[in-house]
């Protein structure tokens, strides 16, 4: 039986003309009887642990190019695009080293190259017409904000401003913002936008005067200009592979600088004198730090998610010049005091543990349903890797399946998850049924009603564990993205048998002393202070 491995976007890839072939791919895919072929786990880990490096490494090496042409237009564009480079040279060095293995196991083996047919031209322009609209109705928002302002990246329901801000909603005036020109990403409905000052009215306002136009003439001319600078002083070829995938889309760029405009003059009137944000180095939202920089209004971050060593958000340590940081980033704990100071290169005055906004005083923690039950929360993500998304779902609902009545699955999605019927259609493709999907149910409602959580690194386990229930991590490839596994709060499940073994013999005990000391180093205080802290320091700074 012949031998192929199989490369492309296999979602819908159809495997009725391989009938005779064993197939292969990077990752399983059981659904489509297509078997994964990985690297050995340590050359694995050596190739991302290399690329990383090296990313690092082409930036110390060439960064005053980069520094220089900050100073002539306001930003440093490699803290915009490093993030994609990082993402793109693994996934490039991964693909080609898995492969050339795949021939040294099997000679004789071929490679299928899948192109899907579908094409999604049409989507994109109805996507792009639709946010043009939205610029354009900009015209119509007038609306002045003044002192500190909270600015929110209004994304889905999940990630609402109170979500994200807590009580500073009370207190402070509100700016919404979103991606631009991002044809992945769904637009969030405009009535959520249109009631405040909002990023498609700073936009019209500046894409109406001619200097900006001029001006990103002029940027997109200057970023040419470097990479064919860049280009002359290359001299290997990792150089020239990271130079080409950083430099792949200077469009983007020219979008990015857009926003930074728009947001410089605003800044330029004097009226705002700082603000709140979250999810900050994010190449849309890091160029609104450029212009607060550059017109003197301080920027304070607010913890969104986990920060581990190595989040390209987060992680500067081995920059030789580290980039624009907020004046304050504030964090839900000392823990990540300590990740952000030791490993990710933050200057200790600028970073202060405060606590989560998200968190309340929790009066009562039990479950009141039938105890004969035992229901599994499942907090799902959209991972960015599909196939991997997969079969964490597929082995959840067979192992479901298998331990028939005694357990009830419910799935909270990831606020980015709208689509249901994906997590039906596996669901009904093995025939699974004891479920039920929760959505618009608060975290705790479902955590009081729970027996356990599964995730794989969402931040919903941090939340969790204040709770002190049993906590399931997926983690196939052992890498403990968030540490649960490590601070002794998460249960290790590295494969389907192991979901098997730990759920038939689950029991209700937890490491008690493991779990106040994570919640002591994880989120500092849980008494509903966070507030009340952020306005203190704010104060104190003034």
């Amino acid at each position: 039986m012949k031998k192929i491995f199989l490369k492309g976007d296999l979602n819908n890839f159809n495997p009725e003309k391989f009938q005779n072939e064993t197939l292969f791919s990077r990752i399983e895919m059981k659904n489509k009887k297509i078997q994964a072929f990985k690297l050995p786990k340590e050359k694995e880990e050596s190739i991302k642990r290399q690329s990383i490096a090296d990313v690092v490494s082409f930036y110390n090496s060439f960064d005053r190019h980069f520094i220089e042409l900050e100073k002539e237009i306001g930003i440093n564009i490699w803290f915009l695009e490093h993030f994609r480079t990082n993402f793109r040279l693994i996934e490039r060095r991964l693909s080609n080293a898995t492969e050339l293995h795949f021939k040294k196991v099997y000679p004789e083996g071929d490679f299928y190259n899948y192109k899907s047919t579908t094409s999604s031209k049409i989507t994109s322009v109805k996507r792009l017409s639709k946010e043009l609209v939205y610029i354009i109705l900009g015209v119509f928002n007038n609306i002045e904000l003044k002192g500190t302002i909270i600015i929110h990246d209004e994304k889905y329901k999940g990630y609402s401003t109170k979500g994200l801000f807590g009580e500073l909603t009370k207190v402070y005036p509100i700016l919404k913002i979103r991606s631009l020109f991002d044809l992945k990403k769904e637009l969030p409905k405009q009535k959520l936008l249109k009631e405040y000052l909002n990023s498609d009215s700073l936009l019209f306002k500046s894409l109406i005067k001619p200097s900006t136009h001029l001006a990103i003439i002029r940027f997109f001319r200057k970023t040419k200009q470097l990479e064919l600078d860049l280009k002359k002083e290359l001299t290997s070829e990792s150089e020239r592979e990271i130079c080409n995938l950083f430099f792949s889309n200077h469009l983007y760029f020219c979008i990015l600088y857009m926003r930074m405009i728009s947001f410089y003059n605003l800044f330029k009137k004097g009226k705002i004198k700082s603000f709140f944000i979250s999810d900050e180095n994010s190449p849309q939202q890091k160029v609104i730090q450029y212009a607060a920089k550059l017109n003197n209004v301080k920027v304070y971050a607010i913890q969104h998610g986990a920060i581990y060593k190595n989040h390209f958000a987060y992680d500067y340590g081995d920059y030789n010049k580290k980039p624009l940081l907020p004046d304050i980033t504030f964090t839900w704990g000392e823990y990540y005091n300590e990740v952000l100071t030791r490993k990710c290169g933050y200057p200790p005055n600028q970073i202060k543990a405060v606590g989560s906004l998200r968190k309340q005083i929790i009066t009562n923690k039990t479950k009141n349903l039938d105890s004969s039950v035992k229901i599994a929360l499942f907090a799902s993500q959209p991972i960015p890797n599909k196939i991997i998304r997969d079969n964490y779902l597929m082995d959840i609902f067979s192992t479901f399946n298998q331990l028939g009545k005694d357990f009830f699955l419910i799935i909270r999605p990831h606020p980015n998850e709208k689509d249901d019927s994906y997590f039906c259609d596996l669901a009904e493709e093995i025939g699974f049924t004891n479920y039920k999907i929760e959505r618009g149910v608060t975290l705790d409602e479902q955590f009081k009603k729970c027996d356990l959580l599964i995730t794989a690194y969402s931040t919903v386990g941090a939340e969790f564990i204040e709770y002190y229930k049993p906590l399931l991590i997926l983690d196939y490839f052992k890498e403990d993205i968030v540490g649960y596994i490590k601070e002794g709060v998460g249960i290790e499940i590295d494969n389907k048998e192991k979901l098997f073994s730990v759920l038939s013999n689950l029991s209700s005990e937890i490491n008690q002393v493991q779990y106040d000391l994570f919640i002591e180093r994880y989120f500092h205080s849980i008494d509903g202070e966070t507030s009340k802290r952020i306005e203190q320091t704010i104060k104190d700074k003034e």
